[in-house]
């Protein structure tokens, strides 16, 4: 009887959550046609002038998605954008008042994600994501995106954080200074951008083959500085060409 009721109660869940994406789905393809070309104009134009920044790989343009489901389950904790791994989808709220960083900051996201699935480190970096969201995780993928949208923000007087460098040890002794979750982003801006400052694909590869562990949450100069050594033995070893 039991074993019935639940079979029952998921099976209406898993048909109730199909509609709402069918329907957030449909209503997404109203506000492309409204909106669309004015969002991907400004995806081209973020990526291009970031892979001119950074000196990126071409993985193609970004994938837009105006189907509000990916912005409703997160409102709380994503209420200006968010890229999807899974449908490898960014959504952004058309609504916020700097979509230019948003794009920015989401683009990151997502170049991080082609970056470890084309080495083939991917489904070790993003498994079960649902169920196991590590703050380590979350510590450098954050940092990642927010120094996608420093750089591009690199010539305007607004700083995106408060910092650059890493003062303090400890990811304790920064929650002290900040609160959750601004502080995974303040402290993995600062861990990320000396690695990524060398090379961003380097760095990338980097940061995912030595991944950020709790016991390195408690040193994170160490963990740092050992990573900046592994970049910078690799980029010297080839020669890096930029766009003048």
């Amino acid at each position: 009887m039991r074993k019935g009721l639940l079979k029952r109660a998921v099976i209406n869940s898993s048909v109730a959550a199909c509609l709402v994406f069918l329907g957030g789905e449909i209503y997404g393809r109203v506000l492309s046609l409204k909106y669309g070309d004015e969002m991907e104009e400004m995806v081209r134009d973020v990526r291009e002038k970031q892979k001119g920044l950074m000196n990126l790989q071409s993985f193609g343009e970004p994938k837009m998605t105006f189907n509000p489901v990916f912005g409703i389950f997160g409102r709380k904790r994503f209420p200006r954008g968010s890229y999807s791994h899974f449908f490898d989808m960014i959504w952004v709220n058309r609504n916020d008042a700097d979509k230019e960083g948003v794009v920015a900051h989401e683009t990151g996201h997502e170049y991080h994600s082609k970056v470890t699935q084309n080495l083939g480190l991917r489904n070790n970096l993003y498994k079960n994501v649902l169920s196991n969201f590590t703050i380590t995780r979350e510590i450098v993928s954050e940092g990642i995106a927010e120094y996608f949208e420093a750089i591009l923000k690199s010539n305007t007087k607004s700083p995106v954080m408060s910092s650059e460098r890493l003062e303090k040890k400890s990811l304790k002794d920064y929650e002290k200074e900040f609160k959750h979750p601004n502080c995974y982003y303040e402290v993995g801006f600062r861990l990320v951008k000396p690695i990524l400052d060398v090379n961003v694909d380097r760095g990338i590869e980097a940061l995912a083959r030595n991944p950020l562990t709790e016991k390195d949450l408690e040193d994170l100069i160490s963990y740092q500085q050992r990573v900046l050594r592994i970049v910078e033995q690799n980029s010297s070893k080839v020669k890096i060409t930029t766009k003048p």
